[in-house]
């Protein structure tokens, strides 16, 4: 019995220290994770308090100057914000803030076969299609027509930009991350190191035999809309706590 209850002990310490992180909710350099394989133009209004995300126009990438295509290579996108620490061990707000710093800076995605297509000048796209038609376009923003803002307050989130590729692998130090565990060099617990596990490599984790490759990372820019000079203008939303809100919204699907 007493070796049993040491057994269990010892399993307990093992597992106790051993800390969740998420990722796929986060921004990296190349934008957002795809999750939802959204394309280039598409437009949406998002209620931001849980009342979703609605694809409601199309800005035609055909009919705007768009960055320079070039030849698909391999390349390592870094993450950028929007780590989560999920668990599976108690952390104080600074060894949490420690980890996760560890872990972006540790963590990287390797791409295989990317590349990268978007609007040179996006929010003067989204301007000119409005312009071109204007009730069509004030309709389905569903602008108030004497302050053209939404009534509700809707963000209006463009896709200004998308990456495919074939392949993406989630690793920590260059190794995979699919059921790997590291030990963290920032944050310790009593006397021992903890060990950190990333529980969303699937989400990230992808393998197409697409020769096109599939839409692997997007920029989504928030809009909010108000009256202007010349009609209807936008100002983006840069407060990060919008734009990681955008990223799950986006990772649960739109």
């Amino acid at each position: 019995m007493r070796l049993f209850i040491l057994a269990l002990s010892a399993i307990f310490l093992l597992t106790a220290c051993q800390a969740k992180i998420g990722v796929s909710n986060g921004l990296t350099s190349k934008g957002y994770i795809n999750r939802s394989e959204v394309a280039l133009g598409n437009v949406y209004l998002w209620q931001r308090d849980g009342g979703g995300t609605v694809r409601v126009n199309f800005v035609d990438p055909e009919k705007h100057p768009l960055t320079p295509r070039r030849p698909a290579k391999d390349e390592t996108v870094t993450l950028t914000r929007g780590i989560e620490f999920q668990g599976g061990i108690e952390l104080d707000a600074q060894q949490i803030a420690d980890l996760t710093f560890e872990v972006r800076n540790r963590s990287g995605i390797d791409a295989k076969a990317i590349s990268t297509i978007g609007f040179r000048d996006p929010l003067k796209a989204l301007l000119e299609e409005i312009r071109a038609d204007r009730p069509a376009w004030h309709a389905s923003l569903e602008l108030d027509e004497a302050t053209l803002t939404h009534p509700d307050g809707a963000i209006v989130v463009l896709v200004s930009e998308v990456t495919r590729g074939r392949q993406l692998t989630l690793e920590v130090d260059t190794n995979a991350a699919a059921g790997a565990t590291f030990e963290a060099e920032s944050v310790r617990k009593g006397s021992g190191k903890v060990e950190f596990k990333i529980v969303d490599t699937n989400k990230i984790d992808i393998v197409t035999t697409d020769a096109a490759g599939v839409p692997l990372f997007a920029r989504l820019i928030p809009y909010v809309p108000s009256r202007g000079s010349n009609g209807v203008k936008f100002r983006t939303v840069k407060d990060s706590t919008v734009v990681l809100d955008l990223a799950k919204t986006l990772a649960a699907g739109i």
